[in-house]
């Protein structure tokens, strides 16, 4: 009996972690979009569903509409519906891209990424560096691994990548080692190394 209660315990925690760690976004409770080693992109949108006036069918019909016009334009893997439910007054929407051209398509956006250029982002932007907080004085050197993420977005949102985030801009709050909060309206970077 001991054996089978024991096996059934490292059973459920093993599949906790699993499922956890099979996708990340499974543990965000905010807007957030998840920027993957293998350039798709993942967006989850969790907003107030609690006015008497708003209909769950209207929005999946409307949220229908708008993922098969993308679809018709740029082709069927431009975008699909992961998951899609209301509960306890809130609504959720999460949506796969299979690019990050498809992700900027789709929302208002704006959206860069590619390998780290020294002249393009150091004159720019002032970083602080992760580990030390401390705002970096000197340039950051290109080294061919370091990606940037270039983002605007009209609403507050949380970026997660594939990676460690190294340096950031000024205006952007680190939250984990590979997940943080960019402002509304203000364009941000992040530098970060890809996972291997």
């Amino acid at each position: 009996m001991k054996k089978t209660t024991k096996m059934m315990v490292i059973f459920c925690v093993t599949a906790s972690i699993l499922t956890a760690c099979g996708n990340p976004m499974k543990k965000m409770d905010k807007n957030t979009v998840y920027l993957k080693k293998d350039s798709t992109v993942e967006s989850l949108s969790i907003e107030d569903f609690d006015k008497p006036y708003y209909k769950e069918e209207e929005l999946k019909s409307f949220i229908d509409e708008e993922v098969k016009s993308q679809q018709e334009a740029r082709g069927e893997e431009s975008v699909s519906v992961s998951e899609f439910k209301v509960e306890d007054k809130k609504v959720t929407l999460d949506l796969k891209y299979q690019s990050v051209e498809d992700y900027v398509q789709f929302t208002d956006t704006i959206l860069e990424t590619g390998t780290y250029n020294e002249q393009v982002f150091q004159d720019s932007f002032t970083f602080i560096d992760a580990d030390s907080k401390e705002e970096v004085v000197d340039s950051i050197k290109e080294d061919g691994e370091l990606q940037y993420v270039k983002i605007k977005d009209p609403e507050e949102m949380q970026v997660l990548v594939d990676g460690d985030v190294l340096y950031y801009s000024k205006n952007i709050e680190l939250v984990k080692k590979n997940l943080v909060k960019v402002p509304a309206g203000t364009e941000s970077v992040i530098l970060y190394k890809q996972k291997g």
